[in-house]
């Protein structure tokens, strides 16, 4: 079952507590491969509380769009060196115009935005040569990629970490 809007928004308040283990032996390192990639204009996808914020090199301009109001009320916590703009969006229907972005990041939310266009959008607001990096953990399983192979990416660099169970993976189009 997907959660819903309220269930996200009342995981908020209390995400970044729940998550700090995971991300300390598991997430970490890989968002800051991930994330050392981005540049110029980035829209973050799923960004929740804003996990990725630290990881972005100095001069990126980050977009970052969720579905909860209140998880993104804590990105603002966030100490970082990036300019952030927050906007509660669906992901399915992402209010940008076409090609205003240089990166896409999707972190550990491969399978919430595989049920529906999301791919297909995030490929509409790139600009070309645009990349989307994923970040994803072993039960994101082959059937989890598929929309992004039927928007047309294919990868360019990827990463194994923690044993093959996380995984960093720059695409292209």
């Amino acid at each position: 079952m997907v959660a819903s809007r309220a269930d996200w928004d009342g995981q908020a308040a209390d995400y970044d507590e729940a998550m700090r283990p995971f991300e300390r032996h598991a997430f970490a390192r890989a968002r800051a491969w991930l994330c050392s990639r981005a540049h110029g204009d980035v829209l973050d996808v799923a960004a929740g509380t804003g996990a990725n914020l630290p990881h972005y090199p100095p001069g990126c301009r980050v977009a970052m769009v969720d579905y909860s109001r209140p998880m993104l009320a804590h990105a603002r916590d966030h100490d970082t060196r990036v300019r952030v703009a927050l906007c509660q969006s669906d992901a399915h229907r992402l209010p940008f115009l076409d090609g205003s972005f240089d990166v896409a990041v999707c972190a550990l939310s491969l399978t919430l935005l595989g049920r529906g266009p999301a791919f297909t959008e995030i490929r509409r607001v790139l600009r070309p040569g645009g990349h989307l990096l994923v970040l994803d953990h072993v039960h994101a399983g082959r059937h989890a990629w598929r929309p992004v192979r039927e928007a047309g990416f294919r990868v360019a660099d990827r990463r194994r970490l923690l044993l093959g169970l996380v995984r960093a993976v720059d695409l292209s189009f």
